[in-house]
């Protein structure tokens, strides 16, 4: 999800300004999202801010999609709880990239129950919040500070799982803190235990570019994207990028990893600060945090007189940023970071008057991003397997 930090307050109060009301969530229609050229603004954001930040312009490749004529399952995107990602907002090239494999993406703005659920075959609840923490962003009462709350409540939670039990697929992505805290409740109940902070490749890198390399990275390939990125000598490189190669995390031997041939392979996907959690042994890790990882936990939102950077630092080497599992008739899946699964821009120099640089599958350091997150996807559908 990976932001200039000192931006998130003042970018988020606007994300929420008309999102934020005391009206429930409307009835979820499922109203299929149209092609790219006919999509509407995004549902938080407006147009001008989200053609500024959004890359709507990004395409995927796709050469084999998995459905034809828009004959896939239904993806339900959840935007009825305060999500920081939705279909219609930051998640479009997500919606996009699933829309061109076949999928049929529908805007969720309901609460959840089985009666809501049930012309969903895939549910995407993606950086839920509390209504809570979207209160006062970019002001003295912003409300990032501790204790985070759940974006649900104790009914959705089981009706979710019952749903799942029952044949659906979810994918869970919470990315750092606060948003693992809106759904750990969920998790913990399915065997996954959040860490409600920021996770980092080293110590070194906190308060740094907070990107996270998993695989095998071909060096030359990088390089090569670096210099089309920004025009970096090797000298550059080698200072920026360094801790990020040396410290990678580890991309497990799983069927999305693999994809359905030797051109859907993934050698390496990059994150962009994200959470690292714990799963229990019924869980196939996907992507593995690397010996030197950490999590950090801020004070400043709650002490005044903290920096970014300043809180307990905890150890999340072997902790997981990426599982799946089978539970019952469904599948599950949880990504411990967002923004690796759609085409943005930021600053990623913290300058913020430099242009912004594209991050997510739209990044030229991140090739595969795209293909791993469509094959995450593929495997909720049934379509990969061991």
């Amino acid at each position: 999800m990976k932001q200039t930090l000192f931006l998130i307050p003042v970018l988020i109060g606007t994300l929420v300004s008309s999102a934020c009301t005391d009206e429930p969530a409307p009835d979820n229609t499922l109203s299929p999202i149209p092609a790219w050229e006919v999509w509407a603004d995004a549902t938080y954001l407006p147009s001008e801010e989200l053609n500024g930040w959004v890359d709507t312009k990004y395409r995927f490749t796709n050469v084999n999609p998995a459905y034809e004529d828009g004959g896939g399952p239904i993806v339900c995107i959840d935007e009825a709880h305060f999500n920081f990602h939705t279909a219609g907002g930051i998640y479009k090239p997500f919606a996009g990239l699933l829309i061109g494999d076949g999928y049929r993406v529908t805007h969720f703005r309901s609460r959840f129950t089985l009666d809501s659920l049930a012309d969903c075959q895939l549910l995407v609840i993606a950086n839920a919040q509390a209504r809570t923490n979207t209160i006062g962003f970019g002001s003295p009462d912003s409300n990032w500070a501790y204790p985070h709350a759940s974006a649900l409540d104790r009914e959705e939670i089981d009706e979710v799982i019952w749903w799942v039990r029952g044949g659906g697929a979810l994918l869970l992505i919470a990315d750092h803190a606060p948003l693992p805290a809106a759904v750990s409740d969920l998790a913990l109940l399915i065997g996954i235990h959040m860490l409600d902070g920021y996770a980092f490749a080293t110590a070194a890198d906190v308060g740094g570019l907070g990107s996270i390399v998993f695989g095998t990275v071909r060096e030359k390939e990088w390089q090569e994207a670096m210099r089309v990125l920004t025009g970096l000598t090797d000298v550059d490189f080698d200072t920026r990028y360094a801790s990020i190669l040396v410290n990678p995390g580890r991309l497990a031997p799983h069927p999305v990893v693999q994809g359905r041939n030797a051109r859907e392979g993934v050698n390496w996907v990059v994150t962009f600060l994200g959470q690292a959690f714990l799963a229990s042994d019924d869980w196939d890790p996907l992507m593995i945090m690397g010996p030197n990882a950490v999590s950090m936990i801020p004070l400043f939102w709650n002490f005044e007189d903290a920096e970014w950077g300043v809180g307990p630092m905890l150890p999340a080497d072997n902790w997981l940023h990426g599982a799946t599992r089978i539970l019952d008739l469904g599948r599950v899946a949880v990504l411990g970071e967002g923004g690796m699964c759609t085409a943005q821009f930021d600053d990623l120099d913290g300058e913020i008057d430099d242009p912004l640089e594209p991050y997510g599958i739209n990044a030229p350091q991140a090739p595969y991003n795209a293909q791993f997150c469509l094959s995450v996807v593929r495997w909720l559908s049934g379509l990969l397997d061991n």
